[in-house]
C-alpha cells in the first residue's frame, strides 16, 4: 500500500497511542528521543523509503560521533523500531531488520567513592544540619536515588524502627500547561513497583535524623524532608549542591555515585545479597549482581580462599601438597629463644622453605620526634613456610627436632603447629618482605575504624579491641587467641 506519508507524521500517530500506557516521564523521553535525535534524520523520508541500509547508516553515523551513552542509543533503538513496527502493521511497510543494530551492553566501571573522600564527605554532613547534608547520608547508607530523597517527606521517616518508606520520585520534566516555565518539578510513581520499598538504616543515621528533626524543629509530617514545608526539592539544586561540596574537597564525582557506594560496601560487608536488592529496589536479584559484584582483586581473593582446602590422606600421601595447593604451608615452633637463630638457620638451608621469627614496628615519642623499634611478635615461636605437606614434614625433620632442647610440649601434630588457611592469608597480609608487621595509621569515624595506611587497610573488621594511648590493635586469632599489631589512630570523631 503507497501512502507516501511523512515519516514524522506516524512518529506523531505513535506518541499518542504510547501516551495512553506509558507513564509521563517515559513519554517525555520518547518525545525529546524523536525530536532531538531522529527527526532530525528522517524528516524527508517517507515510510516507505525507509529501509535496512538508511537504519544501518542512522546508527553508524550516531555511534561515529561518540557523544551517546549506551543507555541514548538502546532508547533511540527501541523507540525508532517500536515506531517502524507500528508503521508496518498500520501502513504495510517492509519490514525493517533492526538484528544488524549491534550495540555494545557493557556498562562500564560504576564509580564509588575512595575511603578518604567518604571521610570528607562524613565528616561534613555529621557536624552540620542542612538538606545537602541529610541528602548525602541518606544516599550513602541507605542507597536511595536522588529523586527518591526528595521525595520523602517526614510522615515516610520512622525513627522509633529506624526505616524509610520509598513510594514516590521527583524529576523535572517538561511542562504540559506550556506556561512561561518549560519545565516543572513532578511527584511521580518510582522507577518500578520493586522500587516502592522500606530501607532500614543504621543506628547512627537515625540518631543524627532525629537530631536533625530536633535541630528544624518539625510541624508538619507531611512536610518534605529538605525543605521541611510544602514546596518540593529540586533533585537539581541537591546535585549543585553536592558538587560544589566535593570542589571544596578537591574530588569530583556524581551524586548517584554515593548510591553505588552503599551497595557496593554492603556487597563487601557480606550483606545478603536478596536483602540488598529489596533494600535498593531492584526488579531481580541479577540486576545487583552485574551491577555490583564487581569487587577488588583483594576482595575476591579473601572469597575464593574461603574454599577448604583438600585433605591428603595418608594413603596418597606421596601426592605433593604443592600439587594440590597453591600456597605454601606454614608451621609453627614452640621454642626456647635462645635456640631459636639455630632452628631458623637450619630451615635456611633447605630447599624451598623459608623460617623466621615474625617481627612488629613501634614508634615511641622522644623529644618530639619519632623513634621507631623493631621487636620480635612472638619470641617463643619460629614460623616456617614450606612446600611439603604435613606428613611430609614431621618425617623429614623428627630427629632433627629431638636433638633440639627446650622444644614445647606437642601442640595440635607432632612436634608442630600447622596454620589453617584463613591464618595464614592474615599473617601473609600483615608482614612485608622482610617478616616485619609495619604501623598503620587511621581514623575513628563514628565509632568505625578506617584505615588509611599500612597493613592493616581492608582488615578494619578483623580488629577487636584498639589501645590508642599504646597505639595497638588486638585482631582475632585461632591459634595465639589474639595477634597486637601497631596501630596508630589520628583522629576520632
Amino acid at each position: 500500500m503507497q501512502t507516501n506519508k511523512k515519516f514524522f507524521l506516524v512518529t506523531k500517530e505513535w506518541l499518542e497511542l504510547k501516551k495512553m500506557s506509558v507513564k509521563y516521564s517515559s513519554y517525555v523521553k520518547y518525545e525529546t528521543v524523536i525530536l532531538k535525535h531522529i527527526i532530525p534524520f528522517f524528516d524527508d523520508y517517507t515510510i516507505e523509503q525507509i529501509n535496512d541500509d538508511i537504519i544501518v547508516s542512522f546508527f553508524k553515523e550516531l555511534i561515529d560521533t561518540q557523544k551517546y551513552s549506551n543507555s541514548t542509543l538502546h532508547t533511540i533503538r527501541y523507540v525508532m523500531k517500536s515506531i517502524l513496527e507500528y508503521a508496518e502493521k498500520k501502513y504495510c511497510i517492509q519490514t525493517i531488520n533492526f538484528s544488524f543494530i549491534k550495540l555494545n551492553r557493557s556498562k562500564g566501571n560504576l564509580r564509588i567513592l575512595s575511603e578518604n573522600q567518604k571521610i570528607l564527605l562524613e565528616k561534613y554532613c555529621f557536624n552540620h544540619y542542612e538538606p545537602i547534608s541529610i541528602a548525602i547520608l541518606i544516599a550513602l547508607y541507605g542507597g536511595l536515588r536522588i529523586g527518591e530523597i526528595c521525595a520523602l517527606k517526614w510522615e515516610d521517616v520512622d525513627l522509633n524502627n529506624g526505616i524509610i518508606t520509598v513510594s514516590k520520585t521527583v524529576e523535572r520534566l517538561k511542562n504540559k500547561e506550556n506556561m512561561e516555565s518549560k519545565t516543572i518539578l513532578m511527584i511521580l510513581e518510582p522507577k518500578t513497583q520493586t522500587s516502592k520499598r522500606i530501607v532500614p538504616i543504621p543506628v547512627f543515621l537515625k540518631e543524627y535524623m532525629q537530631n536533625y528533626c530536633d535541630y528544624l524543629t518539625v510541624i508538619d509530617s507531611s512536610y518534605y524532608l529538605l525543605t521541611n514545608s510544602e514546596k518540593i526539592p529540586d533533585p537539581r539544586t541537591i546535585q549543585n549542591q553536592f558538587q560544589r561540596l566535593c570542589q571544596d574537597n578537591n574530588f569530583q564525582i556524581n551524586f548517584h555515585s554515593l548510591r553505588h557506594t552503599y551497595a557496593t560496601h554492603c556487597v563487601m560487608q557480606e550483606v545478603d545479597l536478596k536483602s540488598l536488592s529489596e533494600m535498593l529496589g531492584h526488579s531481580n536479584i541479577s540486576t545487583t549482581l552485574q551491577l555490583y559484584v564487581h569487587s577488588s582483586i583483594e576482595f575476591k581473593i579473601n572469597q575464593i580462599n574461603k574454599i577448604s582446602a583438600p585433605v591428603i590422606s595418608q594413603n596418597n600421601s606421596s601426592v605433593k601438597a604443592k600439587e594440590m595447593r597453591l600456597m605454601m604451608y606454614w608451621y609453627i615452633v614452640h621454642i626456647k629463644l635462645e635456640r631459636s637463630s639455630k632452628l631458623v638457620k637450619f630451615f635456611n638451608q633447605q630447599n624451598n622453605t623459608i623460617a623466621f621469627v615474625p617481627k612488629m614496628e613501634r614508634w615511641y615519642n622522644i623529644k618530639g620526634k619519632k623513634n621507631y623499634i623493631i621487636k620480635d611478635l612472638y619470641p617463643d615461636y619460629v614460623f616456617i613456610k614450606s612446600e611439603m605437606d604435613q606428613l611430609e614434614f614431621n618425617e623429614r625433620f623428627k630427629e632433627f627436632f629431638k636433638s633440639i632442647d627446650g622444644i614445647a610440649q606437642l601442640l595440635e601434630f607432632e612436634d608442630v603447629y600447622v596454620l589453617k588457611t584463613e591464618e595464614q592469608i592474615l599473617m601473609e597480609r600483615l608482614l612485608d618482605n622482610k617478616n616485619i608487621i609495619r604501623h598503620s595509621v587511621g581514623n575513628i569515624v563514628n565509632s568505625k575504624l578506617i584505615v588509611e595506611k599500612g597493613p592493616l587497610v581492608n582488615l578494619e573488621n578483623k580488629v577487636i579491641k584498639i589501645d590508642r594511648h599504646q597505639r595497638l590493635a588486638v585482631l582475632k586469632s585461632d591459634f595465639f587467641n589474639k595477634i597486637t599489631v601497631p596501630l596508630e589512630v589520628v583522629s576520632k570523631s
